[in-house]
Order: structure tokens, then C-alpha cells, then sequence
């Protein structure tokens, strides 16, 4: 990369074999150099002897290369790289559990998939063998082959914290390395170890590095393909193989690595097909190994056709929202560019969720900016040599899927792969400045040094500080409390109150129901449910003496401001980080005249609320049972994906009332699967007695029809109710659509959609 002036001596070593002087390592000269070489034969005594013996001559080149390698092992470079690949571990290691101070749903889901896979005999539930895509939420499934890099660490050690997140830090140790050799390999920087320090102190790895979210294994094997594919250019076209399975890998573990590596595929085929041609005896068997690697995505492909649109709908991207074309190509650009832009890296934002950010800091340190631009501009200048031209391409990939919905630092994480390799090149030429003025020794290790230093100081920062940046610690914050309460609270409660149940609020978390099958043992599991203070409001549960409610502090406030219940004793609880209450162990007693409270309150919430929506321009007032999930619109909204849910009603009522009469041939409807009737009161103009049309469907049915004959020419009323046959006066109706069709038109063709 930096070549050295012409009047300066290179000394390295090479072998002689078969009439060719080969060097151990490439040098680093440019193209069309013209040089003056001095042999001198270091061959020692036993190489001699063991050729003279009738032993190939690639024996003691062997030799000496081995001496070579161990004699630069033993170098200050050598040194320094241990020493930069030790920082990073112990930066990555270091009280693994206390920082991030949270534990998240999502690391506990590897692990326990990797359980599951391991009591049916490496086979999912739907009995695939190996399985590389998993249903992670209904209707989402994802690539998730970073599951088996927790199998084994299951099998030999169980499942916790540390060693859940021990998995990722160390697969994230083959990135670090990945970064600095592909600063050695591509670029002959002298500094090339400083690229392992570089990934050691960005922020954003800092704090996902120190977790097992599957971007970090992702991102870890974008460096190994980059790495390999870089080999491949520049060393030896056999490389092609490992660098077809390290994108694979990348690719399968997670959903964003998809359209990552798909696109930095696509993007150095291009750039570099003259190469590709030229090497086609590699190539083409390595096509047909890319062939195999791609088969678990065709078999996907083939046997969930929809599944890649519905996990677009799940997610809520632009893309399968019905605008024009031009906005979504705007959207993503606008997406696309900020996800490269030195505000999104360099500067702390309020884009991201405040648990994937450490405070003060932007994703990449501020200090390493002048290193990127200085580096980038050499990229840009040097654009038509294929290095260059391949890492900026990397870069360039790094954002493509995250730009299909929304830009989260999870989503663009393996950015920082290309960023640390573009600060090394910055650091190298800012350094050759120097380079004639201090001793190159002593610069070295004041680089290593500082660099190291930071990131030791970032670690102790984390961990005496973080904790404290940022004071929410609940739902919307940081998800404060998986380990203090299933890992610590709750085995130490049920073992010290050997009869009591526990019922624990899920509220603080996504996901939460993970976390009992994570740290619990199935007898501890059988004395918990989740549950949360609600369930006990609005319908009467078992409050018994051996009952303790596990609430968090808004939980506790809305119990303890209730005339349900007469009393609520405290026997424990779990403090959040700045020492204020966050978890409350509390057993709960009913006011003596509940029953006759919840009664009115149930008949309270029956109500119905007022609504307005359009139908074909013109306002429509809707009365509708009230709701505890979804909106209005979404039972209008053409969408059969999107929904609403009844709060308890049963039946679900919907009041329409036209703004001028019209006919109605009938109406159509899409619920939860379930045993249901379906009917519809019309009122004509003028009139107050209902022509009612009515229709019973089966157990499991999910969608109803009902057809108006003989129906009146003008009605400015309807009233639709859906009852659950199979359930009381209270249940949770989900409804996904309904259509009414005007007369002498097939059925959707009128839809509605709130106001706003």
C-alpha cells in the first residue's frame, strides 16, 4: 500500500525453489518497480545437510519459512499485535455480566434454540433437520445459523450470561484480527495491528461485542469474508473457497447480512470481473460450491414462498405501503446516505434505542474521525487499484438492508468492519509524516499505548458509569432486571418460601416469557407464571396468603391506588442501579366488596367509544367497543395483515353511521380463528326498527359473509357484532378486516380508513 521511496533498502526474507526467488511476504512496491537484488543464502547448516540427504528442496524452504514466521512472532510487530488482540479480549471478557447492564430477550433466544435443537435431535418443531431459518415471532422468520455457535457451549456448560455472551466476544476476537490482517495483507501497512485496537474502541462494538445479538457473529464473518476475499485477489485465487463459506456464514446469521453480503457480492463481482474471468479453473468450482450454500435459502424460498413480504409487513417497512415508487426510492436514499454519514457515526444521536449507545459517544470515536477521512481520501484517490476500490465497496454494502425500513445501529453494526480498516490506512499515512523524525520503536508502541489506554478506559467507564447514563429503566429504556430478578431474586425467593407462586410482571421487557426458560430449572418454572396486576383488575384471581404479585414500580402505584384491594404487603424489593425501586415482591388482598367494584367496572368499560372515519371521502361516525390493541383504522385499512383487539367485549360492536343513505348488498369479515356468529342490524332512513341479518360459523372458522336481500334502498345506520361462541361475556376479539359492499358491486371494494 505505502510503497517505500526508491533510495531506502528492503530487507526480507524469501526462498529459492525450482529456479524462482519467492518472498515470504509480497513486497511492498508498486507495479512496474524497477529494483536492485541482493541474495545472501541463510540456509543453515541442517537444511544443507537434509537436501544433500535426497530430501525435496521444498523441505528446508519449509524450514525457513517456519524460522521466518516465529522470528517475526518474536518481532516488535508480533508484539504488538498480541498485545492488541490481548486489549481487545479483556475489553470484550471483563465482567461480561455487569455491562451491558441489561440482558436482553433476544441474546437469551439463541441459546434457548440451540436447547430445543438439541432435545429433538438437531431438528426444529416442524422436524427439518439442521435448520437454518426459525420462526423467531409468529409470521418472522430469520436466518439465525449464529444458533449453533451456542449449541455446543449449551451442551458442555447450560446456559447463563457469561457464557451466552462469552460466545459472541470470542467469535467477535476472529473480526478484531480479521480487520488488522486485512490491513496486512491488502494494504502492507506497517501499523497493521492498530486495525484489531481500532474495532477494540468503537463504541458501537464496544457495547454489542459485549452481548450475543446475532449482528456481531454477522459482522464478525463480514471481516472473514472480506479478509479471505482479499487473499483471494491478492495472494492466491484458492482463497475463493473460504471466502465463499465466511459470506455464507454471514449471511445466515442474520436477516440484515441477507441484503449486506448480497450486495458486496454482486458489488466485487463486478468490480474486479476481468480478474474473475481470468481465474475461471477457480471460479467455476467455486460457483458450484456457492450453488450449495445457497440452497437453504432456495429451499426457504420454495416452502415459504410469503415469508420474506410478511416479515416486511411484521416490521412495518415502506416498502409494502401503498405509495408510489418514487417516494420509497426517496426514502431510501435518504435512509441509505444517512446510515453513512459522519453525524449517524461520529456524533452521539437520539436515532437509536439509549441501550445501544454508551453515553457521550458517538458509534465511532470523534478522535478516530480525522483517521477516516484521511483514509477515505486516499481510497477515493487510489479508487482504480482493487484494494481500495474493494473497501470502499464494503462500506458502501454495509447499509443496503437497514435502508429497506429503518436505520438502527444493530442493522449497520458491521460498518464499523470497514470503518477500522479505512482509520489504519489514515493512521499510516498521517504517520509516514513522521516517519524520518522519531524512531519508528518508540512510535509504535506510543500508538499501541494510547490506543490501548483508551480502550481500558472506555471498559472502566462502563462499568463504574454506565449503570447510571441513563435513568429509564424500564420498557422504553434500558430493560432493567432479567439478571437481578431470574437469576438471583426469584431461585433465592422460591427456595427460602417454599410454598409460595409467584406471578411476575412482563412488562418491563420484550419478550420476557424467554427469560423463566432461561435461567430457571422446570421446578422453579412450575411455581411462576407471568402475569401482570391487570389480570387481577379486571377479572377476580386467586389472591390467596401463598400468592406474591413480582410488579414494578408503576404496577405497585396503580395496586396501591386501587379500592380492589385492602391491603398490599411488601416483602422484598429489587432496586434498580441508581438505587430507586424497581421491582416489588408483594402479596395483594381483595376489598371485601370487590365483586360489586369489578361488576361496574366491567359495565364501564362496555361502552362504547365515539370514532370518525371516511368513506369515500365523506365523514362516517363509528361507535365501536373499546380496544386494547391495534386502532380503529386497522380493521378498515384494506390491510388483512394489520389488526385490532376487542379489550373484553363480547360481543364486538360497531355502530357506522352514514352521512347520507345508501344501499348495502352486504358485508365481509376477517377475525382470530374461532367458533363465531356474525350480524347486522340495518337501519333505513327515517326508521328506528332494524332489519337484522345473522350467520353462525364453525369452530375455527376466521372469515364470515352475510348477504342483504330484500334489503332497504337507503340506510344510514348499520350496527355489526361478532360474538365468540365459545366464550362468556368477556374475551378478546381480534379483528383483522371488514369490508361492506354496496349493492351490485363484488365484495372489497369499498374500504375504510380512520381520519388522520
Amino acid at each position: 500500500m505505502f510503497d517505500s521511496p526508491p533510495t531506502k533498502q528492503i530487507t526480507l526474507d524469501a526462498i529459492y525453489q525450482d529456479g524462482v526467488l519467492k518472498p515470504v511476504q509480497p513486497l511492498a512496491l508498486r507495479e512496474g518497480s524497477v529494483v536492485t537484488l541482493v541474495v545472501a543464502d541463510e540456509r543453515d547448516a541442517s537444511a544443507s545437510d537434509a537436501s544433500d540427504h535426497g530430501h525435496s528442496a521444498v523441505f528446508p524452504g519449509l524450514l525457513f519459512a517456519w524460522r521466518h514466521r516465529l522470528a517475526v512472532a518474536l518481532t516488535l510487530e508480533g508484539a504488538l499485535f498480541t498485545l492488541a488482540v490481548a486489549v481487545y479480549t479483556v475489553t470484550r471478557l471483563w465482567a461480561l455480566d455487569q455491562f451491558p447492564i441489561y440482558f436482553f430477550t433476544d441474546e437469551a433466544a439463541g441459546p434457548l434454540w440451540a436447547e430445543q435443537l438439541i432435545s429433538r435431535g438437531l431438528r426444529d418443531a416442524q422436524g427439518s433437520l439442521l435448520p437454518i431459518y426459525f420462526e423467531q415471532a409468529p409470521q418472522r422468520w430469520m436466518p439465525l445459523l449464529s444458533v449453533y455457535f451456542h449449541l455446543p457451549v449449551v451442551a458442555l456448560f447450560g446456559k447463563s450470561i457469561i457464557a451466552t455472551r462469552a460466545t459472541s466476544a470470542l467469535v467477535s476476537v476472529l473480526g478484531a484480527v480479521s480487520v488488522g490482517l486485512i490491513l496486512k495483507v491488502g494494504f502492507r501497512a506497517r501499523y497493521w495491528w492498530t486495525g484489531v485496537l481500532f474495532m477494540a474502541i468503537s463504541p458501537a462494538w464496544f457495547i454489542h461485542s459485549r452481548t450475543a445479538f446475532e449482528t456481531v457473529i454477522m459482522a464478525s464473518f463480514y471481516a472473514c469474508f472480506l479478509l479471505f476475499y482479499f487473499l483471494y485477489r491478492g495472494s492466491s485465487p484458492r482463497y475463493i473457497f473460504p471466502c465463499l463459506v465466511a459470506g455464507a456464514v454471514a449471511f445466515y446469521s442474520y436477516s440484515n447480512g441477507q441484503a449486506m453480503v448480497g450486495s458486496l457480492g454482486i458489488l466485487l463481482l463486478l468490480s474486479d470481473l476481468r480478474y474473475h474471468l481470468r481465474q475461471w479453473r477457480i471460479v467455476m468450482p467455486a460457483l458450484l460450491i456457492g450453488l450449495v450454500l445457497a440452497v437453504p435459502l432456495i429451499g426457504f424460498q420454495l416452502t415459504r414462498p410469503g415469508a420474506m413480504q410478511e416479515h416486511l409487513h411484521v416490521i412495518g417497512s415502506y416498502l409494502v405501503e401503498p405509495i408510489p415508487l418514487n417516494e420509497k426510492l426517496g426514502r431510501f436514499a435518504q435512509l441509505y446516505l444517512y446510515a453513512l454519514s459522519p453525524q449517524y457515526w461520529f456524533l452521539p444521536n437520539n436515532t437509536d434505542l439509549v441501550r445501544h449507545v454508551m453515553k457521550g459517544y458517538g458509534h465511532i470515536q470523534i478522535a478516530v474521525l480525522p483517521l477516516v477521512v484521511a483514509g477515505t481520501g486516499l481510497c477515493l484517490w487510489r479508487i482504480r487499484e482493487w484494494q481500495f476500490r474493494a473497501l470502499l465497496l464494503a462500506a458502501l454494502a454495509t447499509p443496503v438492508g437497514a435502508a429497506l425500513d429503518g436505520i438502527g445501529v444493530t442493522r449497520v453494526l458491521a460498518f464499523v468492519v470497514p470503518a477500522a480498516v479505512v482509520a489504519g490506512l489514515g493512521l499510516e499515512l498521517l504517520v509516514q509524516r513522521f516517519a524520518d523524525r522519531v524512531p519508528r520503536t518508540g512510535l509504535a508502541i506510543a500508538i499501541a499505548a494510547l490506543i490501548s489506554l483508551s480502550g481500558l478506559v472506555m471498559l472502566q467507564q462502563a462499568l463504574t458509569e454506565g449503570p447510571f447514563w441513563f435513568r429509564d429503566y424500564g420498557l422504553y429504556g434500558m430493560q432493567y432486571g432479567a439478571k437481578q430478578l431470574f437469576e438471583q431474586a426469584i431461585p433465592e425467593y422460591l427456595k427460602s418460601n417454599p410454598g409460595v407462586r409467584l406471578v411476575v410482571s412482563p412488562t418491563w421487557a420484550n419478550g420476557a416469557d424467554n427469560f423463566p426458560r432461561f435461567f430457571l430449572s422446570r421446578e422453579q418454572q412450575g411455581r411462576m407464571q407471568m402475569g401482570t396486576i391487570d389480570s387481577f383488575i379486571r377479572s377476580r384471581g386467586d389472591l390467596g396468603p401463598n400468592v406474591v404479585l413480582v410488579m414494578t414500580p408503576t404496577e405497585y402505584n396503580q395496586a396501591r391506588g386501587s379500592s380492589f384491594f385492602k391491603s398490599v404487603q411488601v416483602d422484598r424489593v429489587i432496586p434498580y442501579p441508581d438505587g430507586t425501586p424497581g421491582f416489588y415482591f408483594a402479596r395483594l388482598a381483595y376489598a371485601d366488596n370487590v365483586d360489586a367494584l369489578m361488576a361496574a367496572d366491567r359495565e364501564m368499560r362496555r361502552q362504547l367509544v365515539d370514532a370518525r372515519v371516511q368513506i369515500g371521502g365523506q365523514t362516517v361516525s363509528v361507535r365501536h367497543s373499546q380496544l386494547d390493541m391495534g386502532q380503529l383504522r386497522d380493521i378498515f385499512d384494506g390491510d388483512p395483515r394489520s389488526l385490532a383487539r376487542g379489550a373484553e367485549a363480547n360481543p364486538f360492536v360497531l355502530e357506522i353511521t352514514f352521512p347520507g343513505p345508501r344501499p348495502l348488498a352486504g358485508l365481509a369479515v376477517d377475525v382470530n380463528h374461532m367458533e363465531f356468529s356474525l350480524s347486522a342490524s340495518l337501519y333505513a332512513a327515517g326508521s328506528d326498527q332494524p332489519l337484522t341479518y345473522s350467520k353462525g360459523y364453525p369452530a375455527d372458522s376466521s372469515h364470515g359473509e352475510l348477504s342483504f336481500p330484500s334489503a332497504p334502498q337507503s340506510i344510514s345506520r348499520v350496527r355489526v357484532e361478532i360474538r365468540n361462541l365459545r366464550a362468556g361475556d368477556t374475551d378478546h376479539i381480534h379483528i383483522y378486516e371488514l369490508v361492506l359492499q354496496p349493492e351490485g358491486v363484488g365484495k372489497g371494494v369499498i374500504f375504510l380508513t380512520e381520519l388522520g
